[in-house]
């Protein structure tokens, strides 16, 4: 019998022991393989000051469910272009709070003592489980896109506004009075809008368009100064109407209802001046004490004092009913200009012809038309910087502690590499038994056979 050596059963089986290892690594791999996910995570933290507490910026409950939410989804799906069902993300998206041991065994004891609890955690891992077909880079993209998509959301509702759809509207089918209106009316709510921004964020500039609020607050008011007096003036210098008896009739109508709301508020003012008067002369006992000299004046001076004192801070009957005819009579003379501006185009229109021009036709249609696309323009710049505002609030009230890390669910590669290993010495195992068993089992025969042919050899 040969001499036992390794070597040589290995090279006479290495083409089943490679067939072996390879085939155990695939099936190895294909089974890991279909059951990899892929988990990518973040860490959030809510950093306003009442977020400890479960309150957003505005006061509002924290919704965390709104992370994983329909709005959200399905902005994700439309910016990534997916095809996969909003509820089939939703599911494999959740958040979990992150809560210290110490703070887990409060917990813990108060609801042992059947207490209720008013910790809120502030802090939360955000997760999406992607399948393993996907690949980590679509579980990272669409992670990406869900922290995103809850940025915009969380800054709109909860720390800002974003900017009302207020661009020019279509115009067509106004008469070129009625369109230099509306452009006006949408100039003056851009002018509200960008001045209230001015004031509360002064030193913000966006770096998409370069503009702060303060540069786009001054060229809205140019144009409402300059633009909007040109275009009325080129109106009223020609005095064109597509349909003059309409247009009167609308004027005269308004001009009337203004009338009505001024007499109205009129008498309403009477009434409160005479409510003002009396409430003065009733008072005016607790503030008279001037001319008194000696003790009397400065026991009265002290009581005044404790007086201011008590109601320091605090809105009396008195202030109330001066701020009510204050904003009547603000009113009253708002509507008095309204009605002697429609008076005055009453002044310019009556007794014209009507003509064919409109808002579109002519060097008056062409004049507005410029202006409305100035409008969307412009509109455009202001849109981009409030969502470029939004976008730093958001940042500032919800933080990302950590950027997105995708941890497989299984190691493939050490799984195959085990394999690998396994049954190639599995294999190299087979090959050494298999080859020595044969050997053995030769050299059993071998030596049956030369006992059958020696002289005197048992049968």
């Amino acid at each position: 019998m040969k001499a036992f050596c390794i070597t040589r059963y290995l090279r006479r089986f290495c083409p089943a022991i490679l067939l072996v290892t390879l085939a155990g690594a695939l099936g190895v791999y294909g089974y890991a393989a279909s059951r990899q996910t892929y988990t990518a995570s973040t860490v959030i933290r809510y950093a306003n000051s009442g977020a400890s507490s479960g309150y957003a910026p505005n006061g509002e409950p924290i919704d965390v469910g709104e992370i994983y939410g329909a709005q959200v989804i399905s902005g994700v799906i439309e910016a990534l272009g997916l095809s996969d069902k909003p509820d089939a993300l939703r599911s494999r998206c959740y958040a979990e709070a992150v809560i210290s041991d110490e703070q887990r065994s409060i917990n813990q004891v108060l609801l042992a003592r059947g207490e209720a609890t008013d910790f809120f955690a502030d802090t939360y891992t955000v997760c999406f489980v992607a399948d393993g077909a996907r690949g980590e880079g679509y579980a990272r993209d669409v992670l990406d896109a869900i922290l995103s998509g809850y940025c915009d959301l969380y800054s709109e509702r909860y720390v800002e506004q974003r900017l009302l759809p207020n661009g020019a509207a279509d115009l067509s089918g106004y008469d070129a009075i009625e369109s230099v209106a509306v452009l006006e009316e949408a100039t003056e709510e851009m002018l509200g809008y960008l001045g209230q921004k001015r004031q509360s964020y002064p030193d913000f500039r966006a770096a998409s368009t370069g503009y702060a609020f303060r540069d786009l607050y001054d060229l809205y008011r140019y144009f409402y100064d300059d633009d909007i007096p040109r275009l009325y003036a080129m109106i009223l210098s020609g005095a064109q109407s597509r349909d003059v008896e309409v247009l009167v009739s609308r004027l005269t109508s308004e001009a009337e209802g203004y009338q009505l709301s001024i007499d109205s508020r009129e008498a309403q003012l009477e009434s409160l001046s005479a409510l003002i008067d009396g409430f003065a002369a009733r008072n005016k006992d607790m503030m008279d004490y001037h001319g008194q000299t000696g003790t009397e004046q400065a026991e009265n001076i002290l009581r005044d004092v404790e007086i201011r004192e008590t109601a320091l801070g605090q809105e009396t009957t008195y202030d109330a009913l001066l701020r009510e005819y204050v904003t009547l009579k603000t009113r009253s003379e708002y509507d008095r200009i309204a009605m002697e501006h429609d008076r005055y185009l009453l002044s310019v229109f009556a007794g014209r012809e009507s003509t064919q021009a409109g808002a579109d036709d002519g060097e008056i249609g062409q004049a507005i038309a410029a202006y409305a696309e100035k409008l969307n323009g412009w509109y455009a710049v202001v849109d981009a910087t409030s969502r470029e505002l939004n976008s730093v609030l958001g940042a500032q009230n919800l933080q990302m502690l950590s950027t997105v890390q995708v941890t497989p669910s299984v190691n493939v590669r050490l799984m195959v590499l085990l394999a690998v290993v396994f049954f190639g010495l599995l294999s190299c195992g087979g090959a050494v038994v298999i080859g020595r068993g044969a050997e053995i089992m030769d050299a059993l025969d071998g030596e049956a056979a030369c006992g059958d042919r020696a002289p005197g050899g048992r049968p």
